[in-house]
């Protein structure tokens, strides 16, 4: 085989035939040149197999460089897809849950002023507001009817007189103790109310509290396999390499020294995606109270 005819089929590569095909020729043909002495073909048979493999070892390390770097950033964007699903729902979660505490606590408050009115009602009732008059009261009445009797109108007159300063000292004193019966009363009932409401508010942080920790347990589950899954990957692209550098040995060499610039530009467009192979999304903080709060989103 001449090597115009190793050239020939070499330009008809591209209409198919392999690159290893195509070496096995020129391997045979560099034999053959070497048996028959013909060491100049020879010669130039065995240089083109080395710039072949050169060429082949540098089209494969793209391919893999770039096969790699796509794992990597489909491995990143569906841990993004599910970290934003993962805070969008828990998000909503907390936001319900809080909305629903907020109308819980209302709804109890509004029980409450409606209990404190109908105790009002109920006190106002039950407590007289007519005071009962003393025994002291009771026998000046007596006193004056008898001088009026009597038709003794002066001294009935001065009677009448004490009876009016007595019932508005024993009024204002009654007044008095009922407006403390009730205050008591409804102090009693107010404290009960408090302690209801404190009573619900402690179960409802209580519940977001839980609600907290579950989310953070879940997001270091995500978390957790998803560098899993990026450490499966990074071996597997390692064995991946190894191969490679076994098959081509010093042409992968030749050929990387070609590729170095190529790859430092595509590692940096890379890391400026967020790609970067030693990289995870940052851990966020959740908000205490949705509602008012959220969980950042910076998982």
């Amino acid at each position: 085989m001449s090597q115009d005819s190793a050239q020939k089929n070499g330009a008809e590569l591209g209409d198919g035939q392999k690159i290893e095909d195509y070496l096995q020729v020129l391997e045979e043909h560099r034999r053959n040149c070497e048996k028959e002495g013909n060491f100049v073909e020879a010669e130039m048979a065995k240089s083109r197999i080395e710039e072949m493999k050169v060429q082949e070892a540098q089209r494969q390390l793209e391919q893999l460089v770039l096969k790699h770097q796509q794992e990597k950033a489909e491995l990143e964007d569906q841990h993004q897809r599910e970290y934003d699903q993962f805070n969008q729902e828990w998000d909503q979660r907390m936001s319900q849950k809080d909305q629903e505490h907020q109308l819980m606590l209302q709804q109890l408050d509004e029980q409450h002023q409606r209990d404190l009115e109908k105790n009002r009602i109920d006190l106002d009732q039950k407590i007289p507001a007519i005071f009962k008059p003393s025994s002291e009261l009771l026998n000046l009445k007596k006193i004056q009817d008898q001088l009026a009797k009597q038709k003794e109108y002066g001294e009935a007159h001065k009677v009448q007189q004490k009876i009016i300063e007595l019932s508005k000292e024993e009024e204002e004193k009654y007044s008095q103790v009922r407006q403390k019966k009730i205050v008591a009363a409804e102090t009693l009932m107010i404290q009960k109310q408090q302690q209801q409401m404190n009573a619900l508010r402690k179960k409802c942080d209580n519940s977001m509290s839980e609600d907290r920790k579950l989310r953070e347990q879940q997001h270091e589950k995500m978390l957790q396999k998803y560098s899993n899954v990026k450490r499966e990957i990074e071996s597997q692209q390692s064995l991946e390499r190894i191969k490679l550098e076994k098959l081509f040995g010093k042409q992968l060499l030749a050929s990387q020294s070609s590729l170095s610039y190529g790859l430092k530009k595509n590692d940096q467009a890379y890391s400026s995606k967020g790609f970067s192979s030693n990289s995870s999304p940052k851990k966020g903080s959740w908000g205490a109270q949705t509602g008012r709060d959220n969980a950042s989103k910076q998982l």
